[in-house]
């Protein structure tokens, strides 16, 4: 078979194909006592307090990110955007951050995910062992070798055969290829220059396709990308982070950093509903107290659709022309 990863910042899917293409459900834990199955692996790891008296060393997926939500510090999230930071050592366990004694390395933490993939996938199809398929990741379009490098080290340290790396705006535009079938070429003829905008949860991807003619039949070639942006859903959460803050601050509650930690990662479930089907009109923000007892006195704030639709849309997505320059762009050129 063809197994594809989406191996994502925030979640990750597998699908595979033989006749058909379809979507694989990933088993997981989905509360402290229950598991289940997804189509989603929640892209987050977290590391059980020893008073949880836990099995596992860390939990991976849905569970671990609703729990890690209320104990940040030993959550570990985004681990795949690490990869890219060139100024740190990537093989070095430092995640998560914090004073916390449980540490892993970025290329560590997503050997873990990749991993779960692995083992869930052997657990159900005994009889088509992962190592005898094909299989493709997704990685960012605008990663650089070495981020796709320690993408491939990953997979090897958990065991997978070897891999193929996918472009990720280019596995979107293969899905819309895929969805319309031939029809797609009474949508484009050769010379046309198509965009595309891959907005994932720590990376926003830029590549142009361009259809040309080979042998007179049409074909796509990939021929710009992007400079690698690592601005994507984890920023959303953040500020709406630091929007629940002002809000906590005008009410007289000041939050240290754990606590942002912990309204990030709640803030973050709140977009999602937000943005998903049937959204309510506001999402309380529930933030636990910090004080000499195990649990001090929790602090809420609501948050309403339409001051999270207006931070998002206006504050990353503004409506400007193609000649307007950011104000990160006319800082630089002042500055210089």
């Amino acid at each position: 078979m063809i197994i594809g990863i989406d191996f994502g910042t925030t979640n990750c899917t597998l699908a595979y194909a033989k006749d058909k293409i379809e979507q694989f459900s990933i088993p997981q834990l989905i509360s402290a006592s229950e598991t289940g199955l997804s189509l989603t692996l929640p892209s987050f790891i977290y590391f059980p307090l020893p008073e949880e008296k836990a099995a596992n060393e860390s939990f991976i997926g849905h569970y671990a990110k609703a729990r890690g939500a209320e104990v940040p510090l030993r959550l570990i999230s985004s681990a795949k955007s690490w990869l890219c930071h060139a100024g740190i050592n990537r093989r070095e366990s430092f995640l998560p951050l914090g004073e916390e004694e449980v540490k892993k390395s970025p290329v560590d933490a997503c050997k873990d995910i990749l991993l779960h993939l692995k083992n869930a996938w052997d657990e159900k199809e005994t009889s088509f062992p992962f190592v005898d398929q094909q299989i493709f990741i997704t990685v960012p379009a605008s990663f650089d070798p070495s981020a796709r490098q320690l993408i491939l080290e990953a997979a090897e340290l958990a065991g997978y055969p070897e891999v193929v790396l996918l472009e990720e705006p280019q596995a979107a535009l293969y899905s819309w290829l895929h969805e319309l079938g031939d029809e797609w070429r009474k949508h484009l003829s050769v010379g046309d220059q198509v965009l595309v905008v891959d907005i994932g949860g720590g990376t926003t991807d830029f590549s142009v396709v361009t259809v040309e003619d080979e042998n007179g039949s049409m074909a796509l070639q990939r021929v710009a990308v992007g400079n690698h942006l690592l601005l994507g859903g984890d920023n959303i959460d953040l500020a709406l982070a630091y929007l629940v803050k002002e809000k906590l601050s005008e009410q007289g509650h000041e939050i240290d950093e754990w606590q942002l930690k912990a309204a990030a990662q709640s803030c973050r479930q709140a977009k999602e509903m937000f943005f998903g089907e049937n959204p309510k009109k506001t999402q309380d923000i529930v933030i636990m107290g910090r004080g000499s007892r195990l649990i001090g006195k929790s602090l809420k704030v609501a948050l309403d659709y339409e001051e999270v639709e207006n931070l998002v849309v206006d504050g990353f997505f503004p409506m400007i022309g193609p000649d307007n320059q950011s104000k990160v762009e006319n800082a630089m050129l002042s500055a210089n």
